[in-house]
C-alpha cells in the first residue's frame, strides 16, 4: 500500500469521524486510483475498511449513550434487506459489459462518481432537519441506503445523517451515532455477501488501508465537539466535487 493512500486512508477515517459519513465515498476510488484494485473488488474492500471504523466510531457513541437504538431499529431492517437485494441478487446478475461500450468496472465507478457529486449538492445545502419525524421515512430511507451500500460498497452516511435528523429529528450527535452504528451494520452485512461471492481483495493489502482509517477515525472522533459542523459539510462538498469530476474525466 502506497504512502499515499494511507494519507488519503487517514483523512477518509478522520471525516467519517466527524461528519458520521460522506469520508466512505472516498474509499472506492482510493482503492481503485491508487492502490489499484479492480472496481468490483474495491467496493467489497471498501465495505471492509469502513465498517471496521464506523465500529470503533459506534462503540465510542455508545459509550457517551449517544447511539439512538430505537430509531435505528426502524432504518436497520429495510437497509439490511436492501444490502441483500442489492448486493446478494442484482450485482452478480449485472452484464458485463452493461451496454455496448460501457463496461461493469467503468459503470460502477460512473455511479460512484454521480452519487459523489450528488453529495457534494446535498452537503453544501444541509437540512435545517425540517419536516414530520415518522417511521415511513426511516423505512424508504433505510432502504435506499442499503441499495448504494450493496452496489457501491459506500456506508451511506451522507443520506443517513439528514434521513435521521428529518426523519427522527435527531440532534446532529445523536444522527451522527446513529449513522455510524448503520454502516457498520451494513458494511458486516455485505463483507459476508462478498465473501461468499469471492469479491474482497487480499486482507494483507487493506490491513494497513483499514488501520490508517481507524486512527483517522479516533482523530476525527476526538476533534468533532471542537469545530463548527457547517464548516466541515463545506469544506468536504467541495472535496467530493473535485473527486467526481476527476473521475468522470478519468473514466470518459
Amino acid at each position: 500500500m502506497s504512502p499515499l493512500a494511507l494519507v488519503l486512508a487517514t483523512m477518509m477515517g478522520a471525516i467519517l469521524g466527524l461528519l458520521g459519513g460522506g469520508g466512505s465515498l472516498l474509499a472506492v476510488p482510493i482503492l481503485v486510483y491508487v492502490a489499484g484494485i479492480a472496481p468490483l473488488q474495491a467496493t467489497g474492500g471498501g465495505l471492509i475498511i469502513v465498517g471496521v471504523a464506523a465500529l470503533v466510531g459506534t462503540f465510542t457513541y455508545a459509550r457517551r449513550q449517544l447511539v439512538p437504538w430505537q430509531a435505528l431499529g426502524w432504518f436497520a431492517v429495510p437497509s439490511l434487506l436492501a444490502v441483500y437485494l442489492s448486493r446478494g441478487l442484482l450485482l452478480p446478475n449485472l452484464p458485463d459489459p452493461i451496454l455496448a461500450s460501457l463496461s461493469l468496472d467503468r459503470a460502477l465507478m460512473l455511479l460512484f462518481a454521480a452519487l459523489m457529486l450528488l453529495a457534494a449538492v446535498r452537503m453544501w445545502f444541509p437540512s435545517n432537519a425540517a419536516g414530520k419525524a415518522g417511521k415511513k421515512r426511516l423505512l424508504g430511507f433505510g432502504f435506499v441506503v442499503g441499495s448504494l451500500t450493496g452496489l457501491i460498497g459506500a456506508g451511506g452516511g451522507f443520506l443517513i445523517v439528514p434521513a435521521l435528523r428529518v426523519g427522527a429529528r435527531l440532534e446532529m450527535p445523536k444522527a451522527i451515532a446513529g449513522s455510524l452504528a448503520i454502516i457498520s451494520l451494513n458494511c458486516a452485512f455485505g463483507v459476508a455477501l462478498a465473501a461468499w461471492q469471492n469479491s474482497l481483495p487480499a486482507t494483507t493489502l487493506l490491513l494497513p488501508f483499514v488501520l490508517a482509517t481507524i486512527i483517522g477515525m479516533t482523530a476525527g472522533l476526538a476533534l468533532a465537539p471542537r469545530i463548527a459542523p457547517l464548516h466541515l459539510q463545506k469544506a468536504f462538498a467541495l472535496l467530493l466535487a473535485l473527486v467526481s469530476v476527476a473521475i468522470f474525466v478519468l473514466e470518459a
